[in-house]
């Protein structure tokens, strides 16, 4: 078997609380905490979850761009395709070596694109900076590849919709034909009647170029239509992983049911859903049992002991004491 194209084991990324004028460290925000997965090649997986469960942290230090404070990122692409590596083994020559092989579509595609630069400036830069030839061919190959004009080269970003600005940023992060694409939320900014484009955009450019692809989204309805297998985050813990079918048909997590029961229903209205217990304040990390356990509707007192990801068969993965 081939090598995973990244492989993320027991991360942790803690940001210190700082207090008083010297900045005195009196805790931690445990951002990201134990997670643990992989994604392999050609395949589409999913970092979900609600906002501040730890998904663009997650994406963050697997592209070295936040340091982890424990834990281990391997990224098997480009030159170290047979060969693993970690970001700081690899000296600065080669970190540039390895980003070429992976790169991001972010969230909000305005503040992503350089207002002061036209659209053929910020699909050049990338492959300037990566002593790319034939530069001008290229442009427009991108370009066509996202279904915009030649003519709107120089044009700046300002002068375009939001699907639009968003399918510049997939063109510039095509630009150095990466082996996998990390996308941020990338239609969370975007109107209903565009998001299905640029989903169906995403899907058809990952299959032409048989790249892996990191899909973070907090919309379940968004994922089942991507995902191969995905990874149920909250407060910075994996909750269940598994296959798109998996997740879907048999959810074990009372949290992944909750988010299945809030995905809108077309045709039936407003559904009636049970209450949740009062919610008890918690900070991620703040405990060492399930951090779902205030707002969970099947908490027992044993959720407060050390919860661990279990297999339930399959490959199917969650961290429930109802599973033992």
């Amino acid at each position: 078997m081939t090598n995973p194209a990244v492989s993320v084991a027991n991360l942790k990324v803690y940001f210190p609380v700082l207090k008083g004028i010297v900045g005195k460290v009196v805790g931690h925000v445990k951002a990201v905490d134990g997670v643990s997965f992989e994604v392999q090649r050609g395949e589409v997986f999913a970092l979900v979850g609600e906002s501040g469960c730890g998904k663009t942290t997650t994406a963050e230090a697997i592209l070295g761009l936040t340091a982890a404070t424990s834990g281990a990122i391997t990224l098997a692409l480009g030159p170290w395709k047979d060969t693993p590596v970690a970001w700081n083994s690899l000296d600065a020559r080669d970190r540039k070596r390895l980003r070429r092989a992976i790169q991001i579509v972010f969230q909000d595609p305005l503040s992503s694109l350089d207002p002061r630069m036209s659209i053929r400036q910020i699909l050049e830069e990338p492959l300037r900076i990566h002593h790319i030839d034939n530069r001008e061919n290229r442009i427009r190959e991108l370009l066509d590849n996202v279904g915009l004009s030649p003519s709107y080269l120089n044009r700046y970003p300002h002068e375009f919709s939001g699907g639009q600005q968003q399918r510049i940023g997939i063109a510039r992060a095509l630009a150095t034909r990466p082996e996998m694409i990390i996308a941020d939320e990338p239609v969370s900014s975007l109107d209903v009647s565009i998001r299905a484009q640029i989903i169906n955009l995403l899907d058809e450019l990952r299959r032409q170029y048989n790249q892996s692809l990191l899909f973070i989204s907090h919309d379940l309805a968004v994922v089942r239509h991507m995902a191969d297998r995905m990874a149920v985050m909250y407060l910075g813990k994996v909750m269940e992983l598994g296959t798109n079918e998996q997740i879907y048909d048999s959810p074990l997590h009372p949290y992944t049911r909750l988010l299945l029961e809030s995905v809108p229903v077309p045709g039936k209205g407003r559904i009636a859903r049970r209450a949740l217990p009062t919610e008890e304040k918690q900070a991620p990390g703040e405990s060492a049992g399930c951090p779902f356990y205030p707002r969970c509707r099947e908490r027992e007192a044993r959720c407060l002991e050390a919860v661990e990801l279990k297999d339930a068969g399959g490959g199917h993965l969650a961290a429930c004491i109802h599973l033992s």
